[in-house]
């Protein structure tokens, strides 16, 4: 068994469609939206600071797909880069 944190309370700054990515020592809202063959990602402090915001590439050869459903693949991780500004 591992601990599973709850999310803080979402402050109105961090947008709706944004995840909690975090553990027992903290973490950040994440909020992508694809852009071309690309996601744009921003990533907010609890307090609903943005501190990275960019472009964002995945590292498929360090892709681990979990499941298949449906005619779909599930990735239970897809590390992904900051794309070099």
């Amino acid at each position: 068994m591992y601990y599973v944190p709850s999310p803080p309370e979402r402050v109105a700054a961090v947008p709706p469609h944004a995840r909690w990515a975090g553990g027992a020592d903290g973490g950040a809202w994440i909020a992508c939206k694809p852009n071309g063959r690309r996601l744009w990602c921003e990533v907010y402090n609890e307090d609903g600071v943005a501190f990275e915001k960019g472009n964002f590439l995945a590292k498929f050869d360090s892709a681990t797909p979990s499941r298949y459903s449906g005619g779909s693949i599930v990735f239970s991780e897809l590390p992904l880069e900051r794309e070099a500004r």
